[in-house]
């Protein structure tokens, strides 16, 4: 089945941010854009006069992508590698230790958090909120589906460009990224919902601090830059190659739009992709439930969800046992369009149609 794809984003308030990185996995975001510099000069008379200089953009310095990364010229030089093999897992608690529960097995986990059996699909969004704001009651700047099916071992991260114009349960029309801040994560999966015609009751979200918290707390995710990315706005600047992103550096590459050919669209199929190495980076540090459990707690921490408490560990146990590989990465086709005076990102309703109903699965062309 073909997918089509498309681009576009704008920005709004001077608050810019977006991503989510959930028990699975994590995703994104964007920080101000470069400020002016505006200075005053005197004049010979007891009257001073303030002139403004000509504005400038200022150049953001790049994060480093993890400890002894190097510069090369402005863009970092490549520290990182491709994902490893997944390690074996021992799905037994230590020594009887309740507070640990785990199943016995994938199918065993699968079964605690979907017990009907069907396609496990969650919301995961990345709130603009910064340190000490409500990470559930602003923009959600940052939209993915995840949908997998156990029995064929497949599924797929879909993203949404946080433009994309859609209809509440209201009626009233707004950018899918509004529509959190207007009425919180409930509201947010009912316009999901009516926009894509599925039945999502789960969501996960973040936003800038617990991005990178969670990042950094897992000792960074690998990423592979192709080609070259140099966004000053959002201080992505990377030569061409793996890196070993630490929190900082993944939310600068997770943010970049403006460098990128199709804008935020472009920047939406990054996010995914990121999703997907933070995922091999699960399977490729976590042995045993212990392990898992680092997972978990920063989840807990950073992540507002509907989620039980409980099922967290037969979540992480689900994830960690999906190959990054069998998950396909989809934006939906959409178009830019102007509404009125906004720039926005339209759908193409059949297309829409047909993707849906192929993820509704879990199990994405099968």
């Amino acid at each position: 089945m073909s997918i089509q794809n498309s681009s576009k984003r704008v920005t709004a308030r001077a608050r810019l941010g977006l991503l989510a990185l959930s028990i699975f996995t994590a995703t994104l975001l964007v920080l101000p854009e470069g400020g002016s510099a505006i200075a005053a000069s005197k004049t010979t008379k007891k009257s001073a006069s303030k002139a403004k200089k000509p504005t400038t953009t200022k150049r953001r310095k790049a994060p480093a992508p993890a400890k002894g990364a190097k510069r090369k010229g402005v863009l970092w030089a490549p520290n990182g590698r491709p994902p490893v093999p997944a390690l074996n897992f021992d799905p037994n608690p230590p020594s009887g230790d309740k507070a640990l529960p785990s199943a016995k097995n994938e199918t065993g986990a699968y079964t605690k958090v979907q017990p009907d059996g069907k396609a496990l699909l969650i919301l995961i969004l990345g709130s603009d909120a910064r340190p000490g704001e409500k990470v559930d009651r602003l923009r959600a700047d940052a939209i993915h589906l995840f949908a997998y099916n156990p029995t064929l071992k497949s599924g797929a991260i879909v993203a949404f460009p946080r433009d994309t114009w859609v209809e509440m349960p209201s009626g009233d029309k707004r950018k899918f990224s509004e529509v959190l801040a207007v009425g919180g994560p409930v509201t947010m999966l009912e316009t999901f919902n009516k926009f894509t015609g599925l039945s999502v009751t789960r969501y996960a979200i973040t936003g800038f601090d617990g991005f990178k918290k969670m990042v950094d707390g897992v000792g960074g995710v690998n990423v592979q830059i192709k080609p070259a990315m140099d966004d000053p706005a959002s201080a992505a600047q990377f030569e061409e190659g793996w890196f070993q992103m630490n929190g900082a550096a993944a939310l600068a590459y997770n943010r970049a739009r403006k460098t990128l050919p199709r804008g935020d669209l472009d920047r939406s199929v990054n996010q995914n992709k990121f999703l997907l190495q933070t995922l091999a980076r699960l399977r490729e540090s976590t042995d045993n439930v212990r392990a898992l459990l680092n997972w978990v707690y920063l989840g807990r921490k950073h992540i507002v969800t509907n989620i039980k408490a409980g099922d967290w560990v037969y979540y992480a146990q689900v994830s960690r046992a999906i190959d990054p590989a069998t998950l396909k990465s989809v934006l939906i086709p959409a178009s830019p369009q102007l509404i009125g005076d906004q720039e926005a990102v339209v759908a193409d309703e059949a297309a829409l149609a047909v993707l849906m109903k192929d993820v509704a699965d879990g199990a994405l062309g099968n």
